[in-house]
């Protein structure tokens, strides 16, 4: 079954390669993908709090592989408000490890809880990445190691 849009949630701050990895696989499920660049209380952002989403927009659809079908927008409410802004007919989500996966387990009941009705769908993120996250991307960027 083909969806017509689906959105795809997340702080990405910063943006990597293994996000780069799921968007490319969701692409071959739906036709328009909409990034949502969410603000995560959970996640220290440094003084950062706004949603900007330019260096987004540049990487992926200016110089990057992805000129249509794809929006990429900033939210500073609730994943299920985003949903019904969008219209979106499902959530995208990134899955590395079993952590991750009882992680988004009890995110989709709060979600459900909540009265999202969309179907997420989870994609397995390449074995190749399963290293890769933002919040480590985001310690080297202290050390000047990235």
């Amino acid at each position: 079954m083909n969806y017509k849009s689906a959105i795809y949630p997340g702080s990405f701050y910063p943006w990597h390669e293994g996000h780069t990895d799921i968007l490319e696989k969701a692409f071959k499920i739906f036709d328009e993908i909409t990034i949502c660049r969410m603000v995560n209380p959970d996640k220290d952002l440094g003084n950062d709090k706004t949603i900007d989403c330019t260096d987004l927009f540049d990487k992926l659809v200016l110089n990057g592989p992805f000129d249509t079908g794809l929006q990429i927008v900033g939210h500073s409410g609730l994943l299920i408000d985003a949903v019904n802004e969008y219209h979106a007919h499902a959530v995208i989500r990134g899955l590395r490890n079993s952590t991750d996966f009882e992680y988004e387990k009890n995110l989709q009941y709060n979600y459900e809880d909540l009265g999202l009705v969309v179907p997420v769908i989870y994609l397995i993120s390449d074995r190749k990445l399963v290293h890769v996250s933002s919040s480590a991307k985001r310690a080297l960027k202290k050390y000047n190691k990235q």
